[in-house]
């Protein structure tokens, strides 16, 4: 399913546009949550500001009572999957938006995404859990 959607993406470029520079924003979600789960790695745990195992919010266990770097690279390698998902959606409306509108519209996305990424990790790394009054 996942390359069907990449393959209609690629076929629905605007004119001017290379597969290559379509591939940049996959590219750097890949980098952005390898570079996480590197850090993670490096650091010998995922929790800041506490051990790992402690009380976590329900289905994800993600610290209630220190930062949690697993969430920005949640958001980081998922975005790899929601950008182009969502350029499919805008190419399969009807009527087609402009070229420019779509553009502007995956843009937007891709820095809500990315500043989502940015806040977390940095909030993970002080040590401060996403919901704090949970604990």
């Amino acid at each position: 399913m996942k390359a069907k959607v990449f393959e209609v993406v690629l076929q629905k470029l605007p004119p001017g546009k290379s597969p290559g520079s379509a591939l940049e924003e996959q590219l750097n979600g890949f980098l952005a949550g390898n570079g996480i789960g590197g850090y993670m790695l490096a650091r010998g745990s995922h929790t800041v500001g506490n051990v790992d195992g402690g009380p976590g919010l329900p289905f994800v266990n993600w610290s209630v009572i220190g930062g949690d770097l697993r969430i920005a690279h949640f958001i980081a390698i998922h975005a790899i999957q929601i950008v182009p998902l969502f350029a499919y959606v805008l190419s399969q409306m009807s009527p087609i938006p402009a070229v420019r509108h779509r553009k502007i519209a995956i843009a937007a996305l891709a820095l809500v995404v990315g500043t989502a990424v940015g806040a977390t990790f940095v909030q993970a790394a002080m040590g401060r859990p996403l919901i704090p009054w949970l604990h």
